[in-house]
């Protein structure tokens, strides 16, 4: 039973995993498994049933719990964010389950419920996005404006002014819209610059390369760029933007 599971690991959240059999409805199934590929993406746990309703915890979770926006199945979702962000265990309980006329009771909108559940994984891609234009705009200006140095100072200093103010714009919408961080503005600004500078000089070492190895100098860009991104959406997620356990 999943309330013994709780009970036997306190401050752990038990997942009751339901089973995808032929009997389950065909919405059902791809919605599961968009939900679960895209979870395992973000976070790198990998849950069999990221959409279920039936799950149990003991009263050492409560106050954490309480602070997580959203409702019904945005919160489900929120939850799980929340536990892979702050290392809390999760463990899942098979359990069958029996679908009343194809889930037709079912009052899950796939349109307004799936943006509600991806809307944080929305955010952070938009802003990624957004920062990775920003950052590609001022890159092409510095080249042009550049264009009289030489070809290793030219591509220095485009690269380094692109990645300073595209940062300073990224962290300030991460920091605020994407992750809502609210506290401890000096912990994650210090910490964001330490993985800026780190990133910078990834960059510009692995950019430098790929211009040595024969690749042009914007299909370069594009590739190191891909390279970062990744990198900084797993540090960012993990470790600056995780949110405290309440009380402490």
């Amino acid at each position: 039973m999943v309330w013994k599971e709780a009970k036997n690991h306190p401050g752990c959240l038990v997942l009751g995993s339901r089973k995808i059999q032929k009997e389950t409805p065909l919405k059902s199934r791809i919605g599961n498994q968009i939900t679960r590929i895209a979870y395992m993406l973000i976070t790198s746990v990998h849950i069999y049933d990221t959409q279920t309703g039936l799950r149990a915890f003991d009263k050492t979770l409560l106050p954490e719990l309480l602070t997580i926006p959203g409702e019904r199945y945005e919160y489900e979702m929120n939850v799980l964010l929340v536990c892979s962000r702050k290392k809390i265990s999760l463990r899942e309980i098979r359990i069958e389950t029996i679908y009343i006329n194809d889930n037709a009771g079912s009052h899950f909108n796939p349109l307004r419920d799936s943006y509600k559940i991806y809307k944080e994984i929305f955010r952070f891609s938009a802003s990624s996005m957004v920062s990775f234009i920003l950052d590609y705009g001022i890159y092409s200006l510095f080249l042009w404006l550049t264009a009289s140095f030489s070809k290793s100072i030219s591509l220095f200093l485009s690269n380094v002014m692109a990645r300073i103010l595209s940062g300073c714009f990224n962290y300030q919408v991460n920091r605020n819209l994407v992750f809502q961080e609210k506290t401890d503005s000096g912990r994650t600004a210090v910490q964001y610059v330490l993985l800026a500078a780190g990133i910078l000089a990834g960059n510009t070492i692995l950019l430098e390369v790929f211009i040595y190895l024969g690749m042009n100098q914007y299909i370069g860009k594009l590739c190191t760029e891909l390279i970062f991104f990744i990198i900084s959406w797993f540090i960012q997620r993990t470790f600056i933007f995780r949110r405290q356990r309440s009380g402490g």
